[in-house]
């Protein structure tokens, strides 16, 4: 059982015994305490709040782990689109080296026909 409801209904419990002791109704208060006797004597307010710091605490430090898995990501997003950069240069580089060949070549071939037409 979680802390904070046991500690609500040990809580609620506690209140209706002190309610049936007001009335006198002992069978009541008998009946309650024995329901209060059942429960984990380590169900308490400091247990309750205990809980509630541990969970904030992983919550601090769920939070700090996705900022830095954030940061990596975007530290590693910059470094692939420069790579991404880099090959798209080269590429460029390597079809104007291409399409300029291929373009002398064919003036060669242009310019010879001329010569073979005369």
């Amino acid at each position: 059982m979680l802390s904070r409801t046991a500690w609500e209904k040990k809580t609620d419990i506690i209140t209706a015994i002190n309610v049936a002791t007001k009335k006198r109704l002992n069978i009541v208060v008998q009946e309650l305490e024995g329901k209060l006797d059942e429960f984990d004597p380590s169900v308490s307010h400091s247990g309750v709040k205990e809980a509630k710091d541990r969970h904030l605490a992983s919550k601090v430090i769920k939070t700090e782990l996705e900022d830095l898995a954030m940061e990596q990501f975007l530290m590693m997003k910059h470094s692939f689109m420069g790579k991404v950069n880099d090959i798209i240069r080269l590429w460029t580089r390597c079809t104007l080296c291409y399409v300029s060949f291929h373009y002398t070549l064919m003036r060669k071939i242009d310019t010879s026909f001329c010569y073979l037409s005369l």
